[in-house]
């Protein structure tokens, strides 16, 4: 398909129009010409007048006989106007405007009272939700969540932020504390302390190497000091007897 156009040459009106024309992908230059003839034809049909050149061209409303037109003489067997042979964008080609972009869909919501965040900062209905949660999860502050329960636990539920939830407990009930938390530290604790003893034992054995290991060069030093005057006294007396 191939759109052809023209224009009304009164300056007055100025209309356009614009048909379409069936065409053959491998056509030649001579059926170009048949196609821009018949496009002149089917803009006569619909009560156009083309003239010899652009400016002459007459919509129907300024062909009727109230408008003001330009007669031109009986038209001849001639080559279509250059203008009428240079198509418009091929009809099977027209580019669409593109469409505006569709509105973000609502953010998804779980069962009733959960938030979806979407990334905005917390709200006090975000907080009275939270609050209301953490009252049937959370203990005091001296024993913290109940068995199981968590800052990550509580957000997961209300689909929303861990740090919204860390915000309100710090604000309102105590620590991030639950029995397994409080039960790993005191593990914890007890290890550590018990490695403390240890490196401590470790270093009252390490003093008393060196101090053994001391004793022992003191014992060696003595032994090699007697076994030294051993030897004179051996040779003094075995001078004394070969007198």
């Amino acid at each position: 398909m191939r759109g052809y156009r023209v224009q009304c040459g009164n300056p007055a009106c100025m209309a356009i129009e614009t048909v379409s024309m069936n065409t053959s992908a491998h056509s030649s230059g001579d059926d170009d010409i048949q196609t821009a003839r018949r496009a002149q034809t089917k803009f006569e049909k619909l009560g156009w007048k083309i003239g010899k050149r652009e400016k002459e061209d007459r919509c129907p409303k300024c062909v009727s006989p109230t408008a003001t037109v330009i007669h031109m003489p009986p038209p001849q067997e001639q080559s279509p106007r250059a203008d009428l042979m240079q198509s418009t964008t091929p009809v099977n080609e027209i580019v669409p405007q593109p469409e505006p972009p569709p509105a973000d869909p609502p953010k998804p919501k779980g069962s009733a009272g959960q938030l979806a965040p979407g990334g905005r900062a917390i709200t006090r209905a975000d907080k009275r939700v939270i609050i209301t949660k953490l009252e049937d999860v959370y203990g005091s502050e001296e024993t913290g969540y109940q068995s199981g329960w968590s800052d990550q636990r509580v957000a997961h539920d209300l689909n929303c932020p861990a740090g919204w939830v860390a915000q309100v407990r710090e604000e309102n009930f105590g620590p991030g504390d639950n029995p397994e938390i409080r039960a790993m530290r005191d593990e914890v604790r007890a290890a550590v302390a018990e490695m403390k003893d240890k490196h401590a034992e470790i270093q009252r054995h390490v003093a008393g190497a060196e101090h053994w290991m001391k004793g022992m060069k003191d014992l060696q030093a003595d032994a090699s000091r007697l076994l030294s005057k051993g030897v004179q006294l051996e040779n003094k007396l075995n001078a004394l007897l070969r007198r």
